[in-house]
């Protein structure tokens, strides 16, 4: 990870569409990537073609109860929205600006930086305090790198930036009223997210609780209909008389009294193959579905995580799900080493308070 020594930058009026969002610390991850689709998918249906690279525009910040912010892309002068896209501007002016290099997840310590540093430096930013929360007059991260196009995070170029306030030359600007420099209290950095824009990749036990809620209706399921058939099976083996006793093993009862058992095990497990492959296939259309249709199953709801592809955030689709569904399989052939993997990958450490799982 790598960032750009902070700076004062101008900045002219630069116009853009946007989706507005309201969205809590629970949500804000799924929300990035989602709108910034159903943004594209409305430039492209309206021959918008798109000026600069995404970005997210933070306009109030309340932490506990709530963010509002905008999913955009620059555009030309003039161009208008429709419906849930809205045209705005991102006002004219000096900027507190900072450079990170690096995956997105520390985007964190970006904004970090860049507060301390303008609270060193003395300088307010245009923000004000209201009771929907912190009140931003531009507060932007421009995402300078497209993942597809470059696959390594560590290459990931963003633009922190934040508007300086006004001179205070009147009660109209916003932050003008917030007092001194020296009083003012950076507010909190946004919140930590994954490869793209928005994402996190989700920790191991997070991930292995959301499988294990899956895994309990199959179990009961299993126990309705396993237990009954082991309990005709075991009558079928009971139903094999026993040889004479003193009777040897080489001889033709015994070797008789082998047969019927086989034959009794055969009739006993030959109900047991149908069911295997029946639950097999339902495992298939659960989880293939789940992941194609909602991104989550309903372990995954219940704890807040979805499948997404990490470079970009959008839904897997069938061919990726049924992919991962083999890659389940797979590692379960190989004594889950797949899964204890996940475990000891960085980039889903169990501290990392992740929602997402691609």
């Amino acid at each position: 990870m790598q960032q750009s020594e902070p700076a004062i930058i101008e900045r002219q009026a630069e116009p853009y569409l946007s989706i507005p969002v309201s969205v809590t610390m629970e949500t804000i991850g799924p929300a990035i990537p989602a709108t910034h689709g159903r943004l594209l998918a409305w430039m492209s249906a309206h021959g918008v073609e798109p000026a600069g690279p995404p970005f997210v525009r933070y306009n109030v910040i309340d932490m506990e109860r709530g963010l509002e912010i905008e999913v955009g892309f620059p555009v030309a002068p003039g161009t208008a929205g429709d419906g849930p896209v809205v045209a705005g501007v991102l006002p004219p002016g000096r900027y507190a600006s900072l450079t990170h290099v690096g995956p997105y997840e520390k985007l964190y310590d970006a904004n970090a930086a860049l507060q301390a540093w303008a609270d060193a430096k003395g300088l307010a930013f245009d923000m004000a305090e209201t009771p929907a929360g912190d009140r931003f007059g531009a507060r932007v991260e421009v995402y300078q790198t497209d993942p597809i196009q470059e696959p390594d995070p560590a290459r990931w170029r963003t633009d922190v930036i934040y508007r300086l306030a006004d001179p205070p030359t009147g009660s109209d600007a916003v932050g003008s009223t917030t007092g001194s420099a020296p009083g003012w209290t950076p507010p909190p950095p946004p919140p930590r997210r994954g490869p793209a824009p928005g994402i996190e990749y989700a920790g191991f036990w997070i991930r292995t609780a959301a499988y294990l809620l899956d895994t309990i209706p199959f179990f009961v399921l299993g126990l309705v209909v396993v237990i009954p058939m082991m309990a005709a099976g075991f009558d079928v083996l009971r139903d094999v008389p026993l040889p004479p006793p003193g009777t040897l093993i080489n001889s033709p009862e015994y070797q008789a009294y082998q047969t019927r058992l086989a034959q009794a095990m055969t009739e006993a497990m030959g109900g047991f193959y149908p069911i295997f492959g029946l639950f097999q296939l339902l495992s298939i259309a659960y989880f293939v579905g789940m992941w194609t249709w909602r991104q989550q199953t309903l372990g995954m709801m219940a704890l807040g995580l979805r499948v997404a592809r990490d470079a970009d955030g959008q839904p897997p689709g069938f061919a990726r799900s049924l992919l991962r569904y083999v890659g389940y399989w797979l590692s379960w052939i190989a004594l889950f080493i797949g899964f204890i993997w996940v475990a000891f990958d960085s980039r889903s450490s169990p501290c990392s308070r992740s929602r997402w799982s691609s």
